[in-house]
């Protein structure tokens, strides 16, 4: 059959048509997948808050604790420091030196524990065969017999040397000679420390002089100041007893409020303002000596500053 040229032309027109719109469906179809398998991205913003919500908070440092004045002072006497640690929980340590393997010094070690527990004083047995303790303490007395009792008390004072064998009463004497506040078992580890730091601070304070006059009140004054306010410093340092703790809180808390007191008054006394210098002087007493009270009714009775 021939077909007509018109003819011809309509129908490659027609096809043309159907093969675009055939290609318009395919495009729609695609776009329409693609959109619902994509995933929301979420904004930057909101990965940082979930990122902040989840971030641990930062752990604060931790208080370094503060040093036994008391095993400071005896490691720098050169004691060692097992004695030194004795000395930090009690005034007086007794020192058993001994020879393993040896019956008359097994005997002896044993008298000498319990007499330093009847006079309530620290206790070591040393080997004086051994290095660390034993040859610490060589260095500093020399060659070692054993066996023997050493007496320490603070801070770091060799009060006694016994040779051979003593039995329970002779080393439970020669440590209750030693102790510098006799009579003080009875009375909270505090306290014994306390008079022991307080004690110290009065001879100090004795050797810088006595005041003739509020001149030298005035030119002594620094010297004093600087005593006591270490002494308050290590009384901070210490562990009240059970049951204590608000009284001792108080005690130290008159103590600290007196210091800038006392500072305010010497300024004043420099100035010549005698006026401000007598009212600032009477503040500061009052305080130290509301301190004084509280440390006397718990033991510390050498605590007197006021």
């Amino acid at each position: 059959m021939t077909v007509s040229p018109q003819l011809r032309a309509i129908l490659i027109a027609a096809a043309l048509a159907l093969t675009a719109v055939a290609l318009g469906f395919y495009t729609l179809s695609q776009s329409n997948r693609g959109a619902t398998t994509e995933e929301p991205v979420p904004p930057a913003a909101s990965l940082s808050k979930t990122h902040a919500a989840t971030a641990k908070p930062t752990a604060a440092p931790k208080a370094k604790p503060v040093p036994n004045p008391f095993v400071v002072a005896a490691r720098k006497g050169g004691l060692p420091g097992t004695i030194a640690r004795q000395l930090g929980a009690n005034e007086v340590a007794v020192v058993a030196l001994y020879t393993p393997g040896l019956k008359i010094d097994s005997v002896s070690r044993a008298e000498a524990r319990a007499g330093a527990s009847a006079a309530h004083a620290g206790f070591v047995a040393v080997d004086v065969r051994a290095q660390g303790t034993a040859l610490q303490l060589t260095r500093l007395l020399g060659v070692l017999d054993a066996p023997g009792v050493l007496v320490y008390r603070r801070p770091a004072e060799l009060f006694l040397k016994l040779d051979g064998y003593n039995d329970s009463k002779t080393v439970a004497q020669a440590a209750q000679n030693a102790d510098p506040t006799p009579g003080g078992t009875d009375r909270s580890p505090w306290a014994r420390d306390a008079n022991t730091i307080c004690g110290d601070a009065t001879k100090k304070i004795a050797a810088v002089g006595t005041p003739a006059n509020p001149q030298q009140r005035v030119a002594f004054a620094p010297q004093v100041q600087k005593i006591e306010q270490e002494t308050r410093t290590t009384l901070h340092g210490l562990g009240a007893a059970r049951g204590t703790s608000v009284r001792v809180a108080a005690m130290l808390a008159a103590y600290d409020a007196a210091t800038p007191l006392e500072a305010r008054w010497l300024d004043a006394a420099r100035k010549g303002d005698k006026a401000g210098a007598a009212q600032l002087d009477v503040r500061a007493n009052t305080l130290v000596a509301k301190g004084d009270g509280i440390a006397a009714s718990l033991g510390a009775t050498s605590c007197r500053f006021a």
